[in-house]
């Protein structure tokens, strides 16, 4: 199961990518607009804001895979007193 911190980092992910595909086509219109250095300047504020979203994707996706394949390999041992449970048509 991934964790809180693992959900806040895809959540923020998503959003910066988001905001940068706004900001995006803001400096678009601001250039369409003929203010140039402006919109130019927030393009390439975009653009880095796209690569960290993204990057907030991957390392999130990254700790939701280590997580299952911890899971995997080191499995919850049983409680000594918990009963076992039978597996039905055994």
């Amino acid at each position: 199961m991934i964790g809180l911190s693992g959900w806040i980092r895809e959540i923020l992910g998503w959003l910066m990518t988001l905001a940068s595909l706004y900001a995006f086509f803001v400096a678009l219109g601001l250039i369409v607009n003929r203010q140039v250095i402006g919109g130019g300047a927030l393009g390439i504020l975009s653009l880095f804001m796209y690569r960290s979203g993204v990057g907030f994707l991957k390392m999130a996706v990254a700790a939701r895979i280590c997580q299952q394949a911890q899971d995997r390999v080191y499995p919850v041992p049983a409680r000594p007193g918990a009963p076992r449970q039978r597996r039905q048509g055994a």
